[in-house]
């Protein structure tokens, strides 16, 4: 997982900002269309013709809500895609809530770092051989 270097979870948000700007466009687009006089106070709505646009709605809505539900289920595998940082978490565990250490690299470096709440302390720099033995190995 590549960490991003904007504010965290940017890479999802963009999309759905997307979605939700066609979302008004379409829907506004359906309300304004030919033979809407009713919705403006210009007479009495044909029955058929709103629950067609009731259904066109409905319809958007649920291909939006499918398209949320892939976005957070999927998601996760771009963040790191669109970050293009240089800054790589490997591997991390956590004690105690808000305790534990981080396997970082930066380039072709690597660090084990422990993470408190307050800070960061590093505790050793690794070999690339000592990090590839560390994410063969599996955890308790």
């Amino acid at each position: 997982m590549t960490l991003p270097l904007s504010s965290p979870g940017d890479a999802r948000r963009a999309p759905l900002a997307l979605l939700a700007l066609l979302a008004l466009g379409w829907v506004g687009a359906a309300w304004a269309g030919e033979g809407n006089e009713a919705a403006v106070g210009g007479g009495a709505a044909d029955p058929a013709e709103l629950l067609g646009r009731l259904v066109q709605v409905l319809g958007f809505l649920l291909a939006l809500a499918v398209a949320a539900a892939l976005l957070r289920r999927y998601g996760k595998r771009w963040e790191g895609k669109f970050s293009g940082g240089p800054i790589q978490l490997l591997a991390g565990r956590n004690f105690a809530p808000g305790v534990g250490v981080r396997l970082i690299r930066v380039g072709s470096r690597s660090w084990l770092v422990g993470v408190s709440r307050e800070r960061v302390v590093p505790i050793a720099e690794l070999t690339a051989e000592e990090v590839a033995q560390a994410l063969r190995e599996p955890g308790p």
